[in-house]
């Protein structure tokens, strides 16, 4: 059965969602409900690929503007199995500093705090963040989001940063929802990958790392324009209307 969902077109009806049992809303957090400084991250990146060299790894050329969980992939893909640990040690501790200066500087994206108000009135809001906890916890802080949020999953608590799912599962175990009783909302391609390996309905917002194309190609179930676009869609399904989506 086609439709019309937010972008166009080859959108369904969720058939498999039980109506009104929205139990737990998953949301990234830089660029997706924060946006960071790209001159800090940047620097980070950047910084990060000197170390990497000096420590004798090589480097892909990847840009600077992809996401960090898929540079660190193709480093290792590069340096092999055995090269992983060493490359996340140097990655994650030489982050941190860059992730907290960037923190004190976060925005909060338009529409976020009032997505946030609507959801918490019918579920539990969680934020799943490749982030540092220290970062992300600051982030929130700065940006005044950090009383809608009822529980933060970040790369500190999980083996593998997103696309691996294991950080959308935890964040919804420690919401006590089911997997089917979930969405994750997020702006790059990373989430769309680990919330659909779980079941779990992805939701895509444009405005940050990912494009639209991008986006397409990694087939989220909902692809919305901003995120008043995502509020209307989750208070939607609160009301027990089952949302229109991608099909295929």
């Amino acid at each position: 059965m086609d439709g019309t969902g937010p972008v166009g077109k080859g959108y369904v009806i969720a058939g498999q969602r039980r109506a009104g049992l929205l139990g737990c809303a998953v949301f990234d957090l830089d660029g997706t409900l924060v946006e960071f400084p790209h001159e800090w991250i940047r620097r980070a990146k950047a910084c990060t690929v000197e170390k990497l060299i000096d420590a004798g790894f090589k480097v892909p050329d990847v840009p600077l503007t992809r996401p960090l969980s898929e540079i660190m992939g193709r480093m290792v893909s590069l340096n092999g199995p055995g090269s992983e640990d060493e490359i996340y040690r140097i990655v994650d501790s030489t982050f941190r500093e860059f992730e907290l200066r960037a923190a004190m500087e976060a925005r909060v994206r338009e529409g976020a705090a009032e997505l946030l108000e609507s959801v918490r009135r019918e579920a539990r809001v969680a934020v799943a963040t490749n982030n540092s906890r220290e970062a992300a916890l600051r982030s929130l802080q700065v940006a005044g989001l950090s009383g809608y949020v009822s529980v933060v999953v970040s790369r500190d608590e999980v083996d593998r940063m997103k696309p691996d799912p294991q950080m959308v599962i935890k964040a919804v175990r420690e919401c006590r929802s089911p997997l089917n009783g979930a969405v994750h909302v997020g702006d790059s391609y990373v989430d769309v990958v680990a919330a659909r390996s779980t079941g779990v309905l992805s939701i895509a917002v444009l405005g940050g790392v990912s494009n639209l194309e991008e986006l397409v190609r990694h087939r989220p179930h909902i692809i919305a324009r901003d995120l008043n676009e995502v509020r209307m869609t989750l208070e939607s399904m609160m009301l027990g209307r089952r949302p229109l989506v991608r099909s295929g």
